[in-house]
């Protein structure tokens, strides 16, 4: 994002302003007054660069390593790609083997969210910055369910690896230790507990983590049900953006995963949706747009300042990059994640369909 890219101190923001969060009054202190914000209080911007996060790192190596902790996870579809090169002290996150419930298809619930942070030995008050190797989606989606359990302070790294290593930073195959997971809670279902089986937080009401996330903020996700009564056909200021690619919108054509001679899924998009694939948020590079670009892309699909805005893709990662871009870099509320998207969508019996060739039914 050209408005992001290195700013003139560490505190600066990513819409080009310095944002004095009074970082500079701790320098060389080992504790702090009352009166003063601690360090895990103060907020970070959303998208920062090569750049600002080599300098943070930076200042961090050569000051009190306690007063402001920053963790870097590389967010990939799996995790071969960390162990061949990643930023130097990042833990491994695979998307679907450690974002995903293990039983129930869906995002992990509240107590595998905890048991993911304790494995990967984040705590509540630490700067985490996420970044991919590959498809900044992954890394996107991890932003938004962290989000979504609250988690303060996260960052993601425009352009990511790729971005990271054009800037001529070092990289690193040194997998780095952290602290380990509490054990998981015994579950008489036969499930690892991250399927909600017990209660809508995925918990039989007691608690073994050193994390604490809160309660699902609602108005971050959606489910089927409040799609289909609200969303399908309504008129502004309704707006439901179809973030795959215009192939998979129209219904011409198929995900390269799905499996057209099945036809367990029906192609097209949910009725009143309107087309933005992700790719157009970012630059070839892989770094996002301006956000004057920005604005332009979204108002060109009818995004008003009360616009009540669902994404959806085919699963929940290229949406994520949408979500980020109009509720992270453009500060749009609401913005509410489908993340059922079409894997669920156009599954539904009955569900209404539009499809650019779609034949007339009767009866």
């Amino acid at each position: 994002m050209s408005d992001v890219h290195h700013p003139q101190s560490p505190h600066e923001g990513h819409d080009g302003h310095e944002h004095h969060d009074g970082h500079d009054r701790y320098e060389g202190q080992t504790h702090w007054p009352s009166a003063w914000p601690h360090p895990a209080a103060l907020p970070v911007p959303a998208l920062v660069d090569a750049a600002w996060l080599h300098q943070r790192l930076h200042q961090r190596q050569h000051q009190h390593q306690h007063r402001d902790a920053v963790v870097l996870l590389q967010v990939d579809d799996d995790s071969s790609s960390y162990y061949e090169r990643h930023l130097p002290g990042a833990r491994p996150i695979d998307t679907f083997d450690e974002l995903h419930q293990h039983v129930r298809r869906g995002p992990l619930h509240r107590a595998g969210f905890e048991h993911l942070m304790d494995a990967k030995g984040v705590h509540r008050g630490d700067h985490v910055v996420l970044y991919s190797a590959g498809d900044p989606t992954h890394a996107a989606f991890a932003f938004w369910l962290m989000r979504l359990y609250g988690h303060p302070r996260l960052s993601l790294l425009d352009g990511g690896l790729r971005a990271w290593a054009a800037a001529g930073h070092p990289l690193s195959q040194d997998v780095p230790t952290w602290p380990g997971p509490h054990p998981a809670p015994a579950h008489t279902d036969g499930t690892d507990g991250t399927d909600g089986t017990d209660g809508t937080d995925g918990t039989d009401g007691t608690r073994d983590t050193a994390y604490t996330a809160d309660e699902r903020d609602a108005s971050l996700i959606i489910g089927r049900e409040e799609v289909l009564t609200r969303y399908v056909d309504a008129p502004a200021p309704a707006l439901v953006l179809d973030c795959r690619t215009p192939g998979e919108y129209q219904g011409s054509s198929h995900h390269q995963l799905d499996v057209a001679a099945e036809r367990h899924r029906v192609p097209g998009h949910v009725p009143g949706s309107r087309n933005l694939p992700s790719a157009l948020v970012l630059n070839p590079e892989g770094t996002f747009k301006t956000r004057e670009q920005l604005r332009q892309l979204f108002a060109s699909r009818n995004l008003a300042a009360d616009s009540q805005v669902v994404v959806y893709c085919r699963l929940a990662e290229r949406s994520a990059l949408l979500w980020f871009a109009l509720a992270e870099l453009l500060g749009h509320e609401p913005v509410r994640h489908y993340v059922g998207g079409w894997a669920e969508y156009g599954s539904l019996i009955d569900a209404p369909v539009t499809r650019e060739d779609a034949p007339v039914e009767h009866g």
